[in-house]
């Protein structure tokens, strides 16, 4: 429960910086379009919205990761073609970072729903055998007593 709080709090901030950054390239657009275009700042703007839209991804990544770790459950395979994986250099010291592509995040939450979904039926049977069984018990002892 505290991974997933952190998580949306992450998520929450990293979507507030982009918005505020989406409003600063909106009007850069406006001002360059009456001015006439400086694309140094627009392509300035348009970069660091991306690399917020790519911590974004990157957090979603590692949450998906650590639930996958927790379930013992394979995340999606890189392949040549990228098709799962992509990787980003946010330009600080840890380097290039795999982030998983829509699709990637789409194999890795349907592998995490079918776990989940496996375990709730496990404990649902046992569960339903245990009442059945104290039920049965019940019903002995009461014709016994009889």
């Amino acid at each position: 429960m505290f991974r997933y709080l952190k998580y949306r709090l992450e998520l929450f901030k990293l979507r507030k910086i982009l918005s505020k950054e989406e409003n600063e390239l909106e009007h850069a657009l406006e001002n360059a379009k009456r001015a006439g275009y400086d694309d140094g700042t627009l392509s300035f703007l348009e970069q660091q919205n991306e690399e917020t839209e790519n911590w974004i991804r990157f957090h979603q990544t590692q949450y998906l990761s650590s639930i996958c770790d927790a379930l013992i459950i394979p995340m999606p395979e890189n392949t040549e073609s990228g098709e799962y994986y992509f990787e980003f250099n946010f330009d600080d010291l840890e380097g290039d970072r795999r982030i998983l592509t829509k699709r990637g995040m789409h194999v890795a939450r349907t592998r995490i729903r079918e776990e989940k979904k496996i375990r709730r039926e496990a404990f649902g049977f046992w569960v339903s055998m245990i009442i059945g069984v104290i039920g049965a018990f019940i019903g002995l002892i009461s014709t016994l007593k009889k």
